[in-house]
């Protein structure tokens, strides 16, 4: 009796996850889409999804978590892509500590459109609220 109830019980959970994840490939992505993520980056996978009227991929390259935005023609728009502190360049930390000396780096992300390129940085302070700053790779605060 308990091996018939553990076989409908995997049953049912074969059939869940069949279904869940025939609803996660159910809408196409665009073959502009496709080919421009892949000419940007190359032999990744990535998780597809719909955000803001854009097609949203979520990846891992370069040993990074990234996010990258693309519109229906494939136009790629932006990319965040989290960063471990200990990479973030050293002027910049020091041009930051100068700025917000109460402050500590807690997170840092870049941000990369065809525009623009620069880091979003969140401070957090013992007894202030935290922070989040804006600055381009020349060390430039952006309000």
């Amino acid at each position: 009796m308990k091996r018939k109830i553990y076989l409908f019980g995997l049953l049912v959970f074969a059939l869940f996850t069949m279904v869940s994840c025939s609803k996660t490939k159910s809408y196409p992505i665009p073959d502009a889409v496709v080919a421009s993520f892949e000419k940007k980056y190359p032999n990744v996978i990535a998780h597809w999804g719909w955000s803001g009227g854009l097609y949203k991929a979520e990846f891992y390259f370069n040993d990074r978590d990234v996010k990258a935005l693309f519109k229906n023609n494939g136009e790629w728009v932006v990319s965040e892509t989290d960063l471990y502190v200990s990479d973030f360049p050293a002027e910049l930390v020091e041009a930051i500590t100068f700025k917000y000396p109460s402050y500590r780096i807690d997170d840092v992300d870049l941000i990369e459109s065809p525009s623009l390129e620069y880091y979003v940085v969140e401070l957090e302070g013992s007894t202030l609220r935290d922070l989040i700053v804006k600055i381009t790779k020349m060390g430039e605060f952006i309000d």
